[in-house]
């Protein structure tokens, strides 16, 4: 059966589409604040040249591009999407606390390192749920569904770091509380944890 435009709208009425929205917005809000703000943290608030800078994120952009796939299998392995996505966002809330607390340049570009590992692994088992939960029939809608609140969540971090660069002078501020709402998506992935488990529970009885 052909999937038809109030498919979309009937979308909104489904609670872990919510939650999911929520963690998204989360994700490439991070995502995008560490690599659209992370040279100017190297070069202005730890005094790295350039080019320098350009190495370490060079380095993460390497890093992150494999951690898709390995996010991927580590979740179909475990049979646990939510775990993989929890466990991603507690370990960006513990780097992006350290790298504005970290002292030692080799211990921030192995923070870095880390961060761009985990900022990207979950992104397969987070649009996985979904479809896993209400069918591949809704995969594409589902898909635009969360990008959608990906995009706002780019958007407002992006600018929130700027925000707090220029009234504070530094990103310190900044990636506190981006620790901080990454702790807030632990909770998330929680509750869908719960939500898909109840949802899956009729299947599997």
């Amino acid at each position: 059966q052909p999937v038809g435009v109030l498919d979309a709208f009937r979308l909104f009425r489904y609670p872990i589409m919510w939650v999911c929205a929520g963690i998204q917005f989360i994700r490439f809000g991070v995502t995008t604040s560490f690599n659209f703000w992370l040279p100017s943290l190297l070069v202005a608030d730890r005094g790295l040249s350039l080019q320098s800078a350009g190495f370490i994120t060079a380095m993460g952009f390497a890093l992150t591009g494999p951690s898709n796939a390995l996010g991927g299998y580590t979740s179909d392995r475990l049979r646990n999407p939510p775990l993989v996505i929890g466990a991603s966002l507690a370990v960006l809330a513990c780097t992006s606390a350290l790298l504005v607390l970290v002292e030692s340049i080799p211990l921030l570009v192995l923070v870095v390192a880390v961060n761009a590992i985990f900022l990207q692994f979950y992104f397969g088992p987070l649009f996985y749920v979904p479809v896993e939960v209400l069918g591949p029939r809704v995969a594409g809608i589902s898909a635009g569904f969360c990008n959608m609140f990906a995009n706002l969540g780019a958007l407002t971090f992006a600018y929130a770091l700027g925000v707090v660069k220029d009234t504070a002078g530094a990103f310190t501020w900044g990636f506190i509380a981006t620790s901080a709402v990454c702790v807030a998506g632990v909770a998330l992935a929680g509750v869908l944890a719960r939500m898909r488990r109840k949802a899956l529970a009729p299947a599997s009885a």
